[in-house]
């Protein structure tokens, strides 16, 4: 009874969330952006309440999962598609919020623009969302209802980052002052350590750390003065995945929620953090939901859909009960490839069923 009418408070905070998107959408041009973030903030905090009491009573037994570490799930590509194929709860993390402590702040304006460009995609596919497919998925915002301290996200990060090192004496500081160049950071490393230090997703991973790394900054995807040393900015990059990672654990796990994590960058770290620092039973089903989604949004040929309403598709997973047929087949320690031949076994069958 609780549950019920908790869902029936949040489908109508949709509707009044999707009126404010369009409300702010038609006046894009005319109003500035920093305004139009401040009005989404106020309006989830004004409902703060009633969805952290919904988000509350998730239980794991809920198989709810959360599309998370991304800026928008891009419907118009039928991300959505494989977005619900495993669980029965599905909830988009809302970014627009995040944007508040970027946006005011940012001097490179090339980077700005990218970002402004980013919040209208955003609240275009939050409302194609809204509008068209909340009977089977809810936007709301995880990461600004639970409030991770950032102060001990910042603090555990850092040491995090640290433990790449062999040096056990080593310290924010000593770092700063002794390593320059990416030479030096690379000879500093645990052995083997480099291979799951990544930075962009599809990197040659046969190339060095040293080869990566300058390949990434010379893309200039994240907006890093150049007169800084490489110390500086592999510890920016670095530390911001795991801060990311910690950041997405401790949410998700604070609202028994599965991280659908799109970004392999993104998953990297989050299983990085799963197997060293939350290697614990209370954790390790969660990590392997998260591993087995991004496996399936991998290896998920959209192309084989395109012609399938997503009204029939939606309807047809839980009459085959897709996810507890998967769930069923995947056992503990299991290894990626054998995660992908279980996927595509239940993935051909399904297709047929449709």
């Amino acid at each position: 009874m609780e549950k019920n009418f908790l869902l029936n408070k949040i489908n109508s905070i949709q509707k009044e969330y999707l009126d404010l998107l369009v409300k702010l959408k038609d006046n894009v041009d005319t109003i500035d952006y920093i305004y139009i973030i401040d009005e989404i903030n106020i309006f989830w905090y004004s409902y703060r309440d009633i969805i952290k009491l919904y988000l509350g009573n998730i239980t794991q037994k809920d198989n709810a999962y959360i599309f998370t570490g991304a800026t928008y799930l891009d419907v118009d590509d039928l991300e959505h598609y494989p977005f619900i194929m495993m669980g029965d709860i599905h909830i988009v993390d809302d970014s627009l919020c995040k944007y508040s402590k970027t946006v005011s702040t940012l001097s490179n304006q090339e980077f700005a623009k990218v970002l402004k460009d980013q919040i209208i995609y955003c609240i275009d596919d939050n409302i194609k969302i809204l509008s068209n497919y909340s009977f089977a998925m809810l936007i709301l915002p995880m990461n600004l209802l639970y409030g991770n301290d950032m102060k001990i996200i910042h603090e555990y990060s850092n040491n995090i980052f640290l433990k790449f090192f062999s040096r056990k004496d080593l310290n924010l500081d000593t770092y700063f002052e002794e390593f320059n160049s990416i030479e030096d950071i690379a000879l500093a490393l645990n052995p083997g350590i480099e291979s799951y230090i990544i930075f962009d997703k599809g990197e040659d991973l046969t190339k060095t750390l040293e080869e990566r790394f300058k390949n990434f900054i010379d893309n200039g995807k994240v907006p890093i003065p150049a007169h800084k040393s490489d110390a500086f900015k592999f510890w920016m990059i670095v530390y911001g995945f795991i801060a990311q990672a910690l950041d997405i654990i401790l949410s998700c796990k604070g609202f028994n929620l599965i991280p659908y994590l799109r970004y392999r960058v993104t998953l990297q770290y989050v299983l990085l953090l799963g197997d060293n620092i939350f290697d614990m039973e209370d954790f390790s089903n969660m990590f392997l939901k998260c591993k087995v989604a991004h496996v399936l949004y991998e290896i998920f040929d959209k192309s084989e859909i395109e012609n399938i309403s997503f009204d029939q598709f939606y309807k047809k997973l839980n009459e085959y009960k897709f996810s507890y047929k998967v769930e069923n087949d995947i056992k503990e320690n299991i290894n990626v490839n054998q995660i992908a031949e279980i996927l595509n076994k239940n993935i051909t069958s399904f297709l047929d069923y449709i």
